[in-house]
């Protein structure tokens, strides 16, 4: 019984990692969009700034 509690933290660690790794990529590219002449509030970045970070492949 102890594996599978150990399986679903293991679990629940990595999903935490990937959420936050995809929230400094998603933060990354809208400031490369910025930073490519989009301009800061572009339509480019801020569409980058809202997608949703929780819905991981």
């Amino acid at each position: 019984m102890r594996d599978i509690e150990d399986i679903e933290a293991e679990e629940e660690r990595t999903e935490k990692m990937l959420r936050e790794e995809a929230e400094r990529m998603r933060e990354l590219c809208a400031l490369e969009a910025d930073a490519t002449g989009s301009g800061p509030g572009s339509l480019i970045a801020e569409s980058i700034r809202a997608l949703p970070v929780d819905r991981l492949p």
